[in-house]
């Protein structure tokens, strides 16, 4: 259960701003509207494969190698939801903010929230979404070796791949759309008592009361009910109940890739001269269909049957030159292709939820996404001071185009499912403009075996990253850093391996980030992860050949996430991720 507010009506006290800025800090709001959402969102999957493959010593220097692996899955996907909230019984209901510290204070008033009948229901569904998909691949390699040369070997080879996958995507309304508004205590007629129960805010809000609770009582569909969706249908007198698959929620889509490429490795120490590396190039073609039916914000429905290909021919480089037998410098140069997920490239439309102001949010995908294409060079400067210790510096640049990114717009919608909802924010991906990303690296690794037993098996991890990136922003000629990428971020690792015993605790520390450029209520801002730090610990025995044991901690430090729009002075949700631990056991045979 969760409760949230959307933008409010009335201003009913003075606010006050961050200083120097128009943002505000601290205030109240009257008449406000809440929602109390219960939801689950269980899924099934499987995946079944067979595969083979085999190498044939043709000659002493040649050597040919095939696989071939067809792949079966399916995936089932249920989000089942039910709101209550105060729309159109606002007056009086208060909310008072502070967004001034770390976590932001609300405190919700005014609105008798054991009260039943002062409740509304908003929306009641459940949501499946069935996807299927089947996929070949097969290779055929051939690779020569050559004796006594400074070309060392030269492989060739061709791959083809295929995926075929098919999605299809069914909500069932629990109650009519005329039925939303109605008070909770008499529709669909008298409901049962176990219908609604009170959630205990005051015990169960944010790490048991670390923040202060915005109200202590209010009531929500248990999740026990939300579970059970024949009990839920039998309350709301839904004799449909499960989900139908809607045909315009339906498509198939359809990859071929073609493969051919080659490499030559070479060792260029019988000339005198300490470097060697390789050289090599893919040329790949694209194929892909999407058939189905799109449907238009408006609710006009049309048939897609549409086809691209595109071809590319992506070379690579490899270079070591090893200045000492201690120093290495590596030099790299590669250009890369990165497709869209068959997800981005649906042609449907997804209605994810229906805010309390009366705003659909909406998932849509886009059918005529073109790949991500990047060329990267990357230098290195490796230090081996010790048989199991090194150091190392590194520096990259990553030059990117056609970057794939989400961008809201709000639109004007009439779907049947919807009759009295006319506005939606549609989350659609397209490629933006252009990109870069460039920064280093520096870190080092060892084993103290030269401590006497058993403290010789201690050793330790360090590594520092720092990233520049640039990315098309939400708005026109704006530039935000590259999704997931923080500008500074570092790694401490110390672990202990000897004997079969092992144990590890490793510390990572992240500066902020963009999560995305543009999501839910985000407007024309991206939305920013808070920096964030993670402590996680694991401790293992290896038993013998067969059976090994571990604890494995996560999150020891109890970190949360947290967000905000744009700015540190904007906040946007803070998130508990909780400690885990877990025994784990590993059986071979």
């Amino acid at each position: 259960m969760r409760q949230s507010w959307p933008s409010t009506c009335c201003r009913d006290a003075d606010f006050t701003f961050h200083e120097g800025t128009n943002v505000v800090k601290s205030g109240s709001y009257r008449d406000v509207e809440f929602t109390a959402n219960a939801s689950e969102a269980p899924s099934r999957s499987y995946v079944w494969q067979i595969a083979g493959g085999g190498e044939w010593n043709a000659t002493d220097n040649l050597k040919l190698s095939t696989d071939i692996a067809y792949t079966n899955s399916k995936r089932t996907s249920d989000f089942n939801a039910t709101r209550v909230g105060n729309n159109g019984n606002t007056a009086g209901t208060r909310l008072d903010f502070d967004t001034g510290g770390d976590q932001a204070l609300l405190n919700l008033s005014g609105f008798d929230f054991n009260n039943i009948s002062k409740y509304k229901f908003l929306e009641s569904f459940a949501q499946r979404e069935v996807a299927k998909s089947d996929g070949l691949a097969g290779r055929l390699d051939a690779e020569y070796t050559f004796f006594d040369s400074i070309l060392k070997s030269v492989s060739i080879g061709g791959r083809l791949t295929t995926r075929d996958v098919t999605r299809m995507q069914g909500t069932q309304n629990h109650f009519p759309p005329a039925a939303p508004g109605q008070p909770a205590n008499t529709f669909p007629g008298t409901l049962l008592p176990e219908a609604f129960m009170p959630i205990n805010l005051a015990r169960d809000f944010y790490r048991n009361g670390s923040v202060p609770n915005p109200m202590n009582v209010v009531l929500s569909v248990p999740v026990a009910i939300q579970r059970d969706q024949a009990r839920l249908c039998q309350l709301f007198g839904d004799t449909v109940c499960a989900p139908q698959f809607n045909p315009n929620n339906t498509h198939s889509q359809r990859e071929r890739t073609y493969a051919a490429y080659g490499q030559a490795s070479f060792d260029l120490d019988p000339l005198g001269l300490p470097v060697d590396g390789t050289i090599g190039a893919r040329y790949v073609r694209t194929a892909l269909s999407t058939d189905g039916v799109v449907t238009a914000p408006t609710g006009a429905t049309s048939p897609i049957n549409q086809s691209s290909s595109y071809n590319d021919f992506l070379p690579s480089a490899n270079l070591r030159v090893k200045i000492t037998p201690e120093l290495v410098v590596r030099l790299a140069a590669a250009k890369q292709l990165t497709r869209p997920g068959f997800g981005s490239l649906s042609p449907t439309l997804n209605v994810t939820s229906l805010a309390a102001s009366g705003i659909l949010n909406i998932n849509a995908g886009n059918p005529d996404l073109k790949p991500l294409k990047s060329t990267s060079y990357d230098i290195s400067l490796e230090y081996y001071f010790s048989a199991n210790g090194y150091a190392y510096l590194s520096g990259f640049k990553k030059d990117v185009t056609g970057f794939i990114q989400n961008f809201i717009s709000r639109e004007t919608v009439n779907l049947p499912a919807y009759p009295n909802t006319t506005q939606a924010d549609i989350n659609r991906p397209r490629n933006g403009d252009n990109g870069t990303i460039k920064g280093f690296e520096v870190g080092a690794q060892t084993f103290f075996d030269f401590l006497p037993s058993p403290l010789d098996g201690l050793g330790m991890q360090a590594n520092y990253t720092y990233v520049k990136s640039k990315a098309p922003g939400p708005l026109a000629g704006q530039s935000v850093p590259l999704e997931g990428l923080s500008k500074h971020s570092y790694n401490l690792v110390g672990f202990y391996e000897k004997d079969g015993f092992r144990a590890r605790i490793a510390y990572t520390w992240r500066d902020d980030y963009v999560e995305t450029t543009s999501g839910p209520g985000s407007g024309a801002l991206p939305i920013y992860v808070r920096p964030f730090n993670q402590l996680d610990a694991s401790i293992g025995y290896v038993v013998n050949d067969h059976f090994d044991i571990s604890v494995d901690a996560s999150n020891l430090l109890n970190s949360s996430t947290n967000t905000y729009f744009g700015e540190t002075i904007r906040p946007r949700f803070n998130s508990v991720v909780d400690r885990r631990i877990g025994l784990v056991v590993r059986l071979k045979t």
